[in-house]
């Protein structure tokens, strides 16, 4: 029979207020300190709020909810709240930089930043925690703005809010990098996976094949060539489908005026929409609205 794990739990009132939500401090661990200090009575400890650690020196093995990873100087942490984290010291200290936040922090520079892969939507509020942890190894040249962050909070200069808002967006656009081109390296399957769901998210938007190509970092014949190998189709036309099957769903559930259901489903001209339509449905969208079942 399984043990079942204790969690400790951390609370952003531990760390900064409403007004002021970000945090971050010079730590240096060893084993012997944190069982003094209780860490241990819990099998992990979960936060509700962001947590991004920075490792200076030292070495240890850590935990995020069923799996482990090693770490080392120059290691860096982005965690999810969701994650249940532990870690064990495997060198004599641990030296680390621990910056804690909540994405209201930065919320006007998350709105402006580009999403490739999707990596700033981790902060969204209805976002699936099933991408709960990036983590990468020795990249040190995040060293300098860790501690550019790290000065500057101590400090408490003026206008250090507006400062710190700045260098923790940065940080992220490092992360960011970092983790687009870790999924590009990652193999076509992922590059299929993004896709779909740029298909699914944006298709009410304009999306152009080009666009799509430099985001993945691949050319357009060898972005088609991955996509149609996997789904056996074009990535136009999965675009085109999912267009038509919410313009189907605004027809059949609302009354908007046709010319609204056309620009709510992703096209950019009413011939064009109406030429799609009849093409896939033989009618017309107002047949189509008149047939379907109330």
């Amino acid at each position: 029979m399984n043990k079942r794990k204790k969690i400790g739990l951390y609370y952003w009132q531990q760390y900064f207020s409403r007004a002021f939500p970000f945090c971050a401090t010079h730590v240096i661990h060893t084993s012997e300190q944190l069982h003094a200090a209780g860490y241990f009575r819990n099998d992990f400890w979960q936060r509700n709020f962001w947590k991004f650690v920075y490792i200076y020196s030292g070495e240890a093995e850590f935990f995020a909810n069923d799996r482990s990873y090693p770490i080392r100087a120059g290691s860096a942490m982005l965690v999810h709240p969701n994650t249940r984290t532990s870690f064990r010291i495997l060198s004599s200290r641990l030296e680390q930089c621990n910056i804690v936040f909540q994405p209201e922090f930065i919320q006007t520079e998350l709105e402006k930043l580009r999403d490739d892969f999707r990596f700033f939507t981790i902060f969204g509020k209805n976002e699936s925690a099933a991408r709960e942890l990036h983590i990468l190894n020795g990249e040190n040249k995040l060293e300098s703005l860790v501690r550019k962050i790290e000065k500057e909070f101590e400090l408490q200069e003026d206008n250090c809010h507006v400062m710190l808002e700045a260098l923790l967006t940065a940080l992220l656009i490092q992360l960011s990098r970092h983790a687009a081109k870790a999924q590009r390296r990652s193999g076509p399957e992922v590059i299929v996976s993004y896709v779909s769901r740029l298909i699914e998210e944006r298709f009410r938007t304009p999306l152009s094949l080009d666009k799509i190509a430099s985001d993945v970092g691949e050319s357009k014949s060898r972005l088609c060539h991955i996509y149609r190998k996997a789904h056996d189709s074009t990535i136009m036309d999965d675009l085109l489908q999912r267009r038509l099957a919410e313009a189907r769903r605004l027809l059949r559930d609302s009354d908007l005026p046709v010319l609204e259901v056309c620009y709510r489903a992703g096209f950019n001209d009413l011939s064009g929409f109406y030429r799609r339509f009849r093409q896939a449905h033989g009618c017309t969208p107002q047949k189509y609205r008149e047939q379907s079942p109330e």
